[in-house]
């Protein structure tokens, strides 16, 4: 029996591609203890795996604005591998894990493993950005404007780093600060969605998206949607307190012919948006993958996990990214013909001329069942697990 310790960034996109991983490793009679946040205490004891909760007091995850400057959120990411690799190295290293599995955002997990002189295997939730294609973009008139504009940021980054580096004696590559790699690396796509997949060397294992049936406690009404040409709406767990943007959606279909499901997550109540037209639905909580499944076009903020659960079940997207990040992620879709890309603040009425383009126009399902099958030939959470397997037991590590 081996011991795995998930060290994973305490957002949805994030943990839920692991926990079908979790999940497998536990079949297979390996020990798996998981770091998270109360928000999602519930979903990781559901595995069965040990809930270990971060000492984060005092660090929010939901902060709209440091997702838009990425220096500041290097900040953020260097300052919480500074916080997890000084709080738990201890009670981690009382674990006695064999390897250590960290989301690629997530730093710490690198820091302890290599500390600890274990294994350790980075989750990748996002498309992955090559080193070589990083160092590009830093030429000299970049320097000079983005360096001065954002020194304070800077001088805290380096600052956390070095503050690690002194509690650890383990250098963080400030390159690495949005990738930490591994001998092997999980991404949560296919090789034929990755751009410049060949790129990336060996140790990268596109295993497609974790797709597994979820125990979820809800009184979502599907029977609601047989029948009917479904737009669902969500904006994921980081992004989703606005309520005007939510009316407008509302306002776009409410003559239409279409049933319109909307997940407005935790920060807003239904209530505050009443009156509900008879042919919107609207949750806190949506079973996804159930209603994707019974999805025309998605409407979504282009977030990786949600992009690939759709494409998965070959739903075409109409895509407001929100970050640095979901723009990649949602120009990658547009590239392949699967989903058209609109710009933060787009009128309303641009939202609901790109849902009849979708509908109108066969190509977008058509290339979006392509890409559904390369996810699917991936392997998914099994393949993923495997891949793990191996690698342990090339440390002299019995596989179960």
């Amino acid at each position: 029996m081996a011991v795995f310790v998930f060290l994973i960034m305490p957002a949805s996109g994030h943990v839920n591609p692991t926990l079908p991983i979790v999940k497998e490793l536990l079949k297979k009679g390996h020990r798996v203890v998981y770091y998270g946040t109360d928000e999602f205490k519930s979903k990781i004891a559901k595995t069965g795996a040990e809930y270990k909760k971060y000492n984060l007091t005092g660090f929010v995850f939901d902060r709209y604005g440091i997702l838009q400057n990425l220096f500041e959120f290097s900040v953020f990411l260097c300052k919480t591998a500074f916080r997890i690799s000084s709080m738990h190295l201890a009670e981690i290293a009382g674990q006695n894990p064999d390897c250590v599995v960290y989301d690629s955002l997530w730093a710490a997990g690198k820091i302890i493993a290599r500390k600890l002189g274990v294994s350790y295997i980075c989750s990748v939730p996002i498309l992955v950005c090559d080193d070589k294609a990083v160092k590009s973009n830093f030429t000299p008139s970049f320097i000079i404007r983005q360096f001065t504009k954002n020194i304070h940021h800077i001088s805290r980054m380096l600052l956390y780093m070095i503050l690690s580096f002194i509690r650890t004696r383990i250098l963080l590559n400030p390159f690495d600060v949005f990738l930490n790699k591994a001998p092997l690396n999980i991404v949560y796509t296919s090789r034929f969605f990755q751009p410049a997949a060949e790129a990336l060397g060996t140790s990268f294992h596109f295993v497609g998206p974790s797709i597994t049936e979820r125990s979820e406690d809800d009184d979502f009404p599907l029977e609601r949607l047989e029948g009917n040409k479904v737009v669902y709406i969500s904006f994921g767990t980081i992004i989703n307190d606005r309520p005007e943007f939510y009316r407008h959606c509302m306002n776009l279909f409410k003559q239409s012919s279409l049933t319109v499901v909307i997940s407005i997550g935790n920060r807003i109540k239904a209530e505050d948006l009443c009156p509900v037209p008879s042919n919107v639905i609207i949750k806190s909580h949506v079973p996804q993958l159930k209603v994707l499944k019974k999805t025309a076009v998605f409407i979504t903020h282009a977030g990786m996990n949600s992009i690939q659960e759709a494409l998965f079940f070959g739903v075409p997207m109409v895509m407001l990214p929100q970050t640095p990040e979901q723009t990649a992620t949602a120009r990658r879709v547009a590239e392949l013909g699967a989903g058209i890309i609109l710009r933060r603040g787009t009128h309303p009425a641009e939202i609901r001329r790109a849902v009849e383009i979708i509908m109108q126009d066969k190509s977008y399902k058509e290339h979006t069942h392509a890409i559904s099958k390369t996810l699917r030939n991936a392997g998914g959470y099994k393949r993923a697990v495997n891949e793990m397997l191996k690698l342990i037991e090339s440390k002299g590590l019995r596989r179960e």
